[in-house]
């Protein structure tokens, strides 16, 4: 039997998979990435939390686990290599083996690909048994301090560990290892939040909506603005607040914005848009490179113009794509973790 879908879960994942494909084009401006930096990935942990029901069986749960997210990511990683080494539009650093070895050993910013599917994967384990001492305790402080220390120790290795040290030269770790504690915290958040969504929905109105929103913009581009920096226990907190009013922000817009095919479509597919919207931006880029230049050179050049070039385009590709993932969901639907729907049909 499958779980019904919740709408507003689908809308903020909808949002989430906009702004990681906007990001991905060359021209994105700064001023943009400044505002959804915060919360595009951040609201994917969450979601993942608040979805999860847990059940005290770890053997069944790592099946699920390895069906739906690393048997994924290995298919359309490998093919995505694949392709690349066929025809390629960006400039190729390293050979096919090479390629398919790094990506195995997914080591952030060493020639990984679709990074944070293994990521999710990798965190889901860990709060698999955080949250099994959790529904035993039922301690809330004591859970949200865990998390809070274990995100604290990961800023302090980022900021004092010597990539030296580590073969690939970079402080990231296998399997984004490094990660787990800030995904952890996010996924806490969005299952503590399934206790407290009447309560947060019987408090919101617009005037907190438009507070909320302008708070966070102020959060964000102040210090950007006045050029502020900050020490790094300071930035720990100052970047934490940022994710926490971002995520915040868009479960009220997600929430506020009306149920519509095409976001709750999308937003029910992001793996699959996760895996699939690299070589549609990169052949676009190249394209427009070669037929317009002119044209081109102009919106990488230009903040606003940017910024509208990379809207109409991440639309019309979130658009594209809606019929490689019905093929997909239709024809090849084990290669995401999914029953055949035909079966049923």
């Amino acid at each position: 039997m499958m779980k019904k879908r919740i709408a507003w879960i689908d809308i903020a994942k909808f949002i989430g998979i906009y702004f990681v494909m906007f990001s991905h084009f060359e021209a994105c401006p700064s001023f943009v990435r400044i505002f959804f930096t915060p919360f595009f990935l951040a609201i994917f942990f969450f979601c993942s939390g608040f979805t999860y029901r847990h059940q005290d069986d770890f053997k069944s749960f790592l099946k699920k686990k390895l069906r739906a997210l690393v048997l994924p990511w290995f298919i359309y990683s490998n093919f995505n290599i694949i392709l690349s080494n066929i025809k390629s539009f960006k400039h190729h650093s390293n050979d096919f083996r090479t390629e398919l070895f790094r990506n195995l050993l997914q080591i952030r910013y060493y020639d990984e690909r679709m990074w944070f599917i293994p990521a999710l994967f990798s965190a889901s384990l860990v709060f698999f048994f955080v949250i099994r001492r959790y529904e035993k305790e039922r301690n809330k402080g004591k859970l949200l301090l865990l998390c809070t220390v274990l995100a604290l120790l990961r800023k302090i290795y980022k900021v004092y560990m010597d990539p030296e040290l580590l073969p690939w030269k970079v402080i990231s770790l296998p399997w984004h290892i490094d990660y787990i504690p800030t995904a952890l915290l996010f996924m806490v958040l969005g299952y503590l939040f399934k206790e407290q969504e009447t309560s947060f929905d019987e408090k919101l109105n617009w005037t907190k909506t438009i507070l909320i929103v302008a708070a966070y913009l102020l959060l964000v581009y102040v210090p950007e603005i006045m050029e502020w920096s900050f020490a790094w226990y300071v930035d720990f907190f100052y970047d934490h607040l940022c994710h926490f009013l971002g995520i915040i922000m868009i479960v009220i817009i997600a929430k506020k914005i009306p149920a519509n095919k095409p976001f709750l479509y999308i937003g029910s597919n992001t793996l699959l848009y996760f895996s699939l919207h690299n070589k549609p931006i990169t052949a676009s880029e190249a394209f427009l490179r070669y037929f317009l230049s002119g044209f081109y050179q102009t919106v990488l050049e230009n903040p606003l113009p940017g910024a509208l070039f990379c809207t109409v385009m991440t639309s019309m590709i979130a658009l594209i794509l809606i019929i490689p993932t019905i093929f997909i969901n239709r024809y090849l639907p084990w290669t995401i973790g999914r029953a055949d729907t035909r079966k049923d049909s």
